[in-house]
């Protein structure tokens, strides 16, 4: 038998612009990231909990270029000002690291299958490739 849980909570729905909104934390059973509209969500299912609710800022009109880690261990987002940020899933209060990209805005985030390449897509007309794979070791 199939155990369900209901959230009340309509803050918490994915946000559908988004192609994956939701992961289980770390591929583990008990919690569950969903980026929502207002920003990422971290919920304790077997505890029927909200653990954390990030903001996520805007970029101009639309929502910022987002992307899970493959092992559901990271959020990796791009704000107006061309940074890239990352987030711990397991840890979501600790300081997010930050690096610069591009000159202007995110467009895009795609990240490898095997975790160690992140792609960059840049309003400043770029795409750049990055070695994250000791980067998300820290």
């Amino acid at each position: 038998m199939e155990r369900v849980q209901i959230f009340r909570n309509k803050d918490l729905l994915p946000d559908s612009a988004v192609s994956q909104p939701i992961v289980f934390v770390n591929q583990q059973d008990s919690k569950v990231a969903i980026i929502t509209t207002a920003g990422l969500a971290i919920l304790n299912v077997k505890k029927e909990k909200l653990e954390n609710h990030l903001p996520i800022p805007n970029v101009g009109s639309r929502r910022p270029s987002t992307c899970f880690s493959p092992d559901a261990r990271w959020l990796l987002s791009g704000d107006a000002e061309g940074n890239i940020w990352v987030l711990s899933l397991n840890s979501p209060a600790k300081k997010p690291l930050m690096f610069p990209a591009h000159a202007g805005p995110i467009a895009g985030l795609a990240i490898s299958a095997n975790g160690k390449f992140l792609l960059t897509a840049g309003e400043d007309k770029r795409i750049r490739s990055w070695s994250i794979g000791e980067y998300l070791l820290q």
